[in-house]
């Protein structure tokens, strides 16, 4: 599979006509998809009425490159009605050519009454869907565009569907929204099987365009933004896998407060404030990882690679993925019960052995940390990663000739560090050879080229992936879900913040710590002396040497530091200063968004993304010694 098609399956549904929240802020929604690295929306259509937005806001996102599948027919449907709408979607496609994908039959009719012409219920929505079929087909103003199959055709009350990929005249795809439930993983939930139950022995072309997780807890399904993020990741992976066309993740953004007459569904990548939960960093991530800008890459033929997996975990999965340079991204995920009676599970790590019968230059990347490797590999012929719960992706650069006589051992010192590293947290990148060594390294700044930023003006809004730049430097190292006003380049502040933050200790003329700014904007800092205050910025790691009393400030955006050597209990422990908002001032919740991972435990911010690793620490430790968090307000 190639990964322009991967990426290029992946959308997001919105809800632009909805003039009254969020998507009011059409620049938002424009950097938004542009920091996760999403040009597929799924939506309506609207142009002023009843104070909806007009067709120039869909005309705006469609020149800053996205395109589009429109739900068309629902409540009382005539031929005029759906004329009406056709007539709005066409003006689109007359002024941004190719900017319109599919139109989509109506929207789950199980939950809503349906007619077309006065006929409802199954037979309605399939009379309307033939109309919409051979209507869009015959229209010259719409060339090429697909038709996508009603939803909600196998509900209780209704029975199956006619199967579109065996009647003609229906749709190019079928279509469903096989959202997971009560917080399960999505491998069952997705499977076509499952899914398209209307299908009994045929499998034809399909595509999901609504399934995701909410973090509205009170829901039954709900789960929290670490959870949402993990699985969203894995659930793009599963669909891919299983040959959907297309997945559309609802929704991208909370558009309504929480107690808002509205109400906040909470299924939004971003928050009612328009920062990136873990799943929007995690794709932005993953989309930046898997990019492939070559010429060719979404025409050549891929050549398999014969890996093997060894250790693989009940629920482990993978996936291969290649590129146009020759790249083949092995993606290895499992999908572990993460979420019961309300709460977050911790998941069970596993080693697993990807063999790959010759020797390759290698790396690493954990999507839920970055975009950079956390790995390298300068020439082997296996890799031992540790699979917890969601993707991890090993890029295996071309051959470089014969399998190795001596692979990496899994009870050797090399492989050791490489399964420390290779459990996703931020540390300087491993650069391991066939040999037993090892040596630190720092992870080189992203060659993924830069995005182009969107012509839509942003007031507020997530602006990583549109962020220009021609200087090489990562831009996934602009904390997702920063402002911008009017799109500008955030990249500066970011870089200014994350080498100049150290100037928030007391002592910052004090010779007891320097700070080393690595490429990528991150520092390692080494404190010899206690009692300072210290300010993180973008992937720090900091090295305490023993001196205690040394309080570490997490704002939003500091991405993945590292704490070693942090001192737990005693009159001169270190703090934890978090941001109080993120954790509803509550240790207890801090150590529900807390993980024991390999070598140590990891925070996760459940409203930011960011994250902690304390090495030689465990969870357990942690609840005895709740004396080392504080909270403050975070900057505006």
């Amino acid at each position: 599979m190639r990964a322009a098609d991967v990426l290029g399956g992946i959308g997001v549904d919105t809800h632009i006509a909805y003039t009254d929240g969020g998507y009011a802020n059409v620049g938002n929604i424009a950097a938004d998809l542009a920091a996760l690295g999403v040009k597929k929306v799924r939506d309506g259509i609207s142009d002023g009425e009843n104070g909806s937005a007009p067709l120039s806001s869909y005309i705006a996102l469609a020149r800053a490159g996205i395109t589009f599948t429109f739900v068309v027919g629902g409540g009382t449907s005539t031929t005029a009605s759906i004329q009406y709408t056709l007539g709005k979607i066409e003006a689109l496609a007359a002024a941004v050519p190719g900017s319109v994908d599919a139109i989509e039959g109506p929207n789950e009719i199980n939950n809503g009454t349906l007619t077309f012409n006065g006929q409802g219920g199954l037979d309605g929505a399939v009379a309307l869907q033939r109309y919409l079929y051979q209507t869009v087909k015959a229209d010259p103003r719409l060339p090429g565009v697909k038709v996508d199959y009603f939803t909600g055709y196998s509900t209780v009350g209704f029975g199956a569907g006619p199967d579109p990929s065996t009647t003609s005249g229906l749709a190019d795809f079928d279509t469903q929204h096989p959202y997971p439930q009560n917080g399960g993983a999505p491998a069952y939930w997705v499977d076509p099987g499952m899914a398209l139950r209307n299908e009994p022995g045929t499998k034809g072309p399909f595509v999901y365009t609504e399934t995701g997780y909410t973090t509205k807890l009170s829901d039954v399904n709900g789960v929290d933004a670490t959870v949402q993020g993990k699985y969203t990741l894995d659930l793009l992976m599963d669909t891919a896998k299983d040959g959907a066309s297309a997945t559309y993740l609802y929704e991208l953004m909370d558009a309504y407060a929480t107690g808002s007459p509205q109400g906040n569904a909470g299924y939004g990548l971003f928050d009612t404030a328009n920062a990136p939960k873990l799943a929007a960093t995690g794709i932005h991530n993953l989309t930046a990882i898997l990019a492939d800008t070559g010429a060719s890459a979404h025409t050549f033929t891929p050549t398999p690679l014969p890996y093997t997996l060894t250790g693989l975990p009940q629920t482990g999965n993978s996936l291969e993925v290649a590129k146009s340079d020759g790249t083949t991204d092995i993606v290895v995920w499992a999908e572990p019960t993460l979420w019961s009676n309300h709460a977050e599970v911790a998941a069970p790590t596993e080693t697993v052995t990807v063999g790959l019968g010759g020797l390759h230059a290698v790396s690493v990347y954990d999507p839920l940390l970055g975009s950079t490797p956390i790995a390298t590999y300068g020439a082997t012929s296996t890799v031992a990663v540790s699979v917890t719960d969601h993707p991890l992706i090993i890029a295996v650069g071309p051959t470089l000739g014969a399998a190795a006589s001596a692979p990496v051992s899994s009870g050797g010192a090399q492989a050791a560090a490489i399964q420390t590293v290779a459990t996703a947290q931020v540390a300087p990148a491993v650069s391991a050879q066939t040999s037993a060594s090892t040596t630190a390294s720092t992870p080189a700044a992203s060659s993924l080229g830069a995005a182009t930023t969107p012509t839509v003006a942003s007031t507020a809004a997530a602006t990583v992936a549109s962020t220009t730049t021609t200087t090489g430097t990562d831009v996934s190292a602009v904390p997702l879900g920063a402002t911008s006003a009017g799109g500008a380049s955030l990249l500066a502040a970011s870089t200014a913040t994350a080498s100049t933050a150290v100037a928030a200790d007391a002592g910052a003329s004090d010779p007891g710590f320097t700070a080393v700014t690595n490429r990528n904007g991150s520092r390692t800092v080494d404190i010899t002396s206690p009692g300072h205050t210290i300010a993180s910025g973008y992937r720090d790691t900091f090295q305490v040497h023993g001196m205690a009393a040394t309080t570490f400030v997490f704002d939003p955006g500091y991405g993945a530091d590292v704490l070693n050597a942090f001192r737990l209990n005693g009159a001169d422990h270190d703090t934890i200063s978090l941001p109080g908002a993120d954790f509803a001032n509550s240790i207890a919740d801090i150590l529900r968004h807390t993980q024991n991972v390999s070598g140590g435990v990891r925070i996760v911010d459940p409203t930011s993304g960011d994250s902690i690793r304390l090495t030689g620490i465990t969870k357990a430790q942690l609840q005895h010694n709740r004396q080392d968090f504080a909270f403050h307000d975070a900057p505006a």
